[in-house]
């Protein structure tokens, strides 16, 4: 038994649609992918961009609190000087004066 096939028949008017359809949905696909790259990129930019200057904001105000720092420990270090330089004075003077009275 020899069972005819049965050819289908693809007819133009079939065709063209078919191939508006596809390109509708390839150049769909492809504005829907190079805007989520232009959006990760400038979503990526901006992130950069604001961690730099809060980054730049942090750098001046560490740079104020340690200049402050370092004038502490000036002023701190100069008054251990004084005091112990006064400190010294007086013990010369005490040895001066106890040696003149023995």
């Amino acid at each position: 038994m020899n069972i005819p096939k049965q050819r289908i028949k693809i007819s133009l008017a079939m065709v063209m649609p078919a191939l508006v359809s596809l390109s509708i949905l390839m150049t769909m696909s492809i504005m829907i992918y190079i805007q989520y790259k232009n959006e990760k990129r400038s979503l990526y930019n901006n992130t950069m961009s604001l961690n730099l200057s809060s980054a730049q904001k942090m750098a001046v105000t560490i740079e104020a609190l340690f200049s402050g720092m370092r004038q502490s420990l000036r002023a701190s270090a100069n008054n251990s000087a004084i005091e112990a330089s006064a400190t010294s004075d007086e013990r010369e003077l005490q040895d001066s004066s106890t040696s003149r009275c023995n």
